[in-house]
């Protein structure tokens, strides 16, 4: 008997699952998957079926523990979520099934039968039960869709914001805990009047909640967006600076090649236009970052702070951007990652050669399928290509090897991504391909 009901439930909790499977991909505004849905559909349908036929007597308390674990795990390690944003999710989901439960409750008490309860429901109205619930988990994916509710989580919460999200989900569980060991417990006790009102209570704490969720996204976004707003017009007004020096010291500039070509000292005038080179290259740099990068302000923040470590260790940097950049199918915190450790590699290289050379190349291949991301630095001596991405390899002093070694664990996480390294003359060169259509499954 247990295992004809353990499949009966598991069939209708799979199908409840995939419906909640596909809220969870509208809440935090995903591409949709199949693969992700039917594996969560899968392994929640079957969890929560052994939790009501097997730990039916060991309460509430067996389930949420079995459910917080399990939903956990699919959170972090497929739809590869990070730890915060999977806590978040999981106590979404947990407040959804809350909110379907306190509905399902009331609506057969009030035009099924008055004692009905979790307790002593048959394995033909826990079937029903489920299928009403999945009607309603049906109407509120599409409430989300039409009204187009979604939680925008940057990757890189602040510690503040962090602790503000965990204390909120903190005190959801402390609020709604309680009260579900109540439904679970004392309900078939309780008057249809304090049943509804007590339901209808907790569906506005669920709904508030989530709704504070919603807005504190879209908040920490428009902070982060202020921010780089700030950074933006700060460039800009340096370009304008740059340019108006430029223009101010234009005809003082040409009567200084004019004097070197009267007196036909062609070195010297190499080296005055060396110097002009180099006077002019932060803005030629500004230039790309401005009309391709602006619109990823990570790494236009990154690349930002990259040309002003350049100008600290004196190396002359050149950044080339051909097309709009764009990052798929990998997190922009661990492309960052990458580019900075490559970037500081190539200064920090460049710096100790005699051209103290990098040269930044962002461009698409002619088929626009992959982005190519390439840094030449110039270098002394020659690298050792086989030693250089293992853990702890180094050849600078007070330096842990750890960086290249690192990017090789992050990109050994993507399956769309490549690297490539040569070496030629006193030169190194790295280049990274990021495959657009191509998916980490």
């Amino acid at each position: 008997m247990l295992a004809v009901k353990f499949i009966s439930l598991s069939l209708i909790g799979i199908i409840q699952e995939t419906i909640i499977g596909i809220i969870l991909l509208l809440i935090f505004n995903l591409e949709f998957n199949w693969k992700k849905v039917f594996s969560y559909a899968l392994v929640m349908g079957l969890s929560g079926s052994f939790s009501a036929t097997f730990l039916r007597q060991a309460g509430p308390t067996a389930y949420i523990f079995i459910f917080v674990f399990t939903a956990l795990f699919i959170l972090l390690f497929f739809y590869k979520f990070s730890l915060l944003k999977s806590i978040m999710a999981m106590c979404i989901l947990y407040l959804l099934k809350a909110i379907v439960s306190t509905l399902c409750l009331p609506i057969y008490k009030l035009f099924y039968r008055t004692d009905f309860n979790a307790v002593n429901m048959t394995l033909i109205e826990h079937l029903i039960s489920q299928r009403l619930g999945t009607v309603l988990f049906i109407i509120i994916a599409l409430i989300i869709y039409l009204f187009k509710y979604k939680i925008d989580m940057p990757d890189d919460f602040s510690k503040k914001s962090t602790v503000t999200v965990v204390i909120n989900v903190i005190i959801s569980i402390l609020l709604l805990y309680p009260n579900i060991i109540h439904l679970h417990n004392y309900m078939h006790n309780e008057t249809s009047p304090l049943l509804i009102y007590n339901s209808i209570s907790l569906v506005f704490i669920v709904l508030i909640n989530t709704i504070n969720f919603i807005k504190f996204g879209k908040i920490e976004i428009l902070k982060q967006n202020v921010e780089f707003q700030n950074l933006y017009i700060q460039t800009l007004n340096e370009m304008i600076d740059s340019l108006r020096g430029f223009k101010h010291d234009y005809n003082n500039m040409l009567q200084v090649m004019q004097g070197y070509i009267s007196v036909n000292d062609m070195e010297g005038l190499k080296n005055f236009h060396s110097q002009l080179l180099a006077e002019s290259r932060k803005i030629n740099n500004f230039v790309p970052l401005n009309s391709y990068i602006k619109d990823v302000p990570p790494v236009y923040g990154l690349l930002l702070s990259k040309i002003s470590y350049s100008e600290i260790k004196n190396v002359t940097i050149n950044i080339t951007v051909t097309c709009k950049l764009k990052i798929t199918n990998i997190k922009i915190y661990d492309f960052c990652k990458i580019l900075g450790i490559l970037l500081d590699n190539a200064i920090e290289a460049a710096a100790e050669s005699e051209k103290k050379l990098v040269e930044l190349s962002i461009r698409e291949s002619p088929d626009k399928s992959s982005l190519f991301i390439e840094i030449t630095n110039s270098c002394i001596g020659t690298v050792d290509i086989s030693s250089i991405f293992k853990d702890g390899y180094t050849t600078k002093k007070d330096h842990t090897g750890f960086g290249l070694w690192e990017v090789q664990k992050i990109l050994s996480k993507y399956k769309n991504c490549k690297l490539y390294t040569n070496v030629w003359e006193n030169y190194f060169s790295q280049k990274i391909e990021i495959a657009y259509n191509l998916t980490n499954e």
